[in-house]
């Protein structure tokens, strides 16, 4: 061990193994005891760590290296005081480089960060505040905000809350994907993505025009591999509902997934594309617009077979 914690149930764990079953495997119980974790503060074992150390060091002559001590990781006041930081305007943009930090170095702290009473919520006003602003440094804050929920990946519940709090999100979710720069309109893909699959169906028929034309652009400008999937799976659950799929096909859908179908290398990608063409067969509108692009879509069909 170079990094001892004991959990409240009494047992003295690694630092990184016992994170590793409670926030990357979402576990909840004590590997050994089999109790309730029911504080995830981790304290650390001092005395056992100098032990080890002090083993090391006598050790020395046998090629046994002493650890550095481990730095004490983020807690949840630290994450407080850059969320606070972060709601001033001189500080924002360096309290969301720093969170977004944080945020990467572990499953830990991604579940902390959610965890944190008001930090989703916080983030999420940051992204609407910053695409109503003219100054040019809103972008970039909308950036890092963005950045940090996909990073974090959201519990269903916790997207859940942010649809009944939030119910302007989607529009604004559209309206970056719309102004954004590439990276960003990924990651405002996936986020729109993971909350539809969650939205009841009388709102998913009243969705605005607009989110359409700007999910086939993604489709179309092929911004990434994670962006194309996640697109199509928007596609796929919304065009069931209302009259979504005259909506899509208006979009310029049927052309766009024709011509993907003929580049496309990957299989799960073709076979979401063939499933959204198929559902948009259900409409006269979507028939029609097939109809017309009967010479291209054999040929697609024939190279999807061939390859897959």
């Amino acid at each position: 061990m170079s990094d001892p914690v004991t959990l409240a149930t009494g047992i003295t764990y690694e630092r990184e193994c016992i994170e590793r079953w409670m926030f990357s495997e979402k576990n909840n119980t004590c590997p050994v005891t089999k109790q309730w974790i029911y504080d995830e503060e981790l304290t650390p074992n001092n005395t056992l760590r100098r032990l080890i150390q002090a083993w090391c060091t006598a050790n020395a002559s046998a090629g046994i290296e002493r650890f550095p001590t481990p730095r004490a990781p983020v807690n949840k006041t630290d994450i407080l005081k850059l969320l606070k930081n972060a709601s001033t305007p001189q500080y924002q943009m360096d309290s969301l480089q720093k969170l977004r930090t944080i945020v990467l170095e572990s499953d830990r702290n991604k579940h902390y960060v959610e965890s944190t009473a008001g930090a989703i919520d916080m983030l999420i006003s940051i992204i609407k505040k910053s695409i109503y602003s003219l100054e040019s440094t809103s972008s970039s804050v909308c950036d890092e905000a963005l950045m940090i929920l996909s990073s974090i990946k959201i519990s269903d519940q916790g997207l859940l809350n942010l649809i009944s709090k939030h119910e302007d999100l989607i529009d604004a979710l559209t309206l970056v994907i719309k102004r954004s720069k590439y990276q960003t309109r990924v990651y405002a893909t996936l986020l729109l993505n993971s909350l539809i699959e969650l939205i009841a169906p009388a709102r998913l028929m009243a969705i605005q025009d607009q989110l359409f034309k700007e999910i086939v652009k993604v489709l179309g400008d092929r911004i990434s591999s994670k962006a194309t999937k996640a697109a199509l799976k928007i596609l796929a659950m919304l065009c069931p509902w209302g009259r979504n799929r005259v909506k899509v096909v208006g979009a310029g859908a049927v052309s766009v997934l024709v011509d993907l179908l003929l580049e496309e290398p990957e299989k799960r990608a073709c076979e979401l594309m063939l499933l959204v063409l198929d559902i948009l067969c259900g409409c006269a509108e979507g028939r029609a617009e097939i109809v017309g692009h009967a010479m291209e879509l054999p040929l697609s069909l024939r190279k999807y077979l061939e390859s897959h």
